[in-house]
């Protein structure tokens, strides 16, 4: 497991994904689907922008189940996280 992705996802660092967005697209699909069909664009940006909301919930609920076992957003930690993983320490 890269340091980088230790330091960022489970650490809940994952930046917020565009709500407002993710629901216009939605609500076009859901309201006006025609309109939402004549763009085949939409439909991939809906696919990635919930990709990106679950990467981002997916963050939060890791540093919550690392927080519960007492590890912390510190270098310590994350270097303790990735030296079970076979990888080099993090300097922040």
């Amino acid at each position: 497991m890269p340091i980088v992705k230790v330091a960022t996802y489970a650490m809940g660092k994952v930046a917020m994904y565009p709500q407002l967005e993710l629901r216009q697209l939605q609500q076009m699909k859901q309201n006006a689907r025609k309109l939402f069909d004549r763009n085949p664009g939409n439909e991939q940006r809906l696919s990635h922008l919930k990709k990106l909301r679950y990467n981002y919930e997916r963050s939060k609920l890791m540093l919550k189940s690392l927080q519960k076992v007492g590890l912390t957003d510190s270098e310590n930690d994350i270097n303790n996280i990735v030296s079970h993983c076979g990888r080099k320490s993090y300097d922040g």
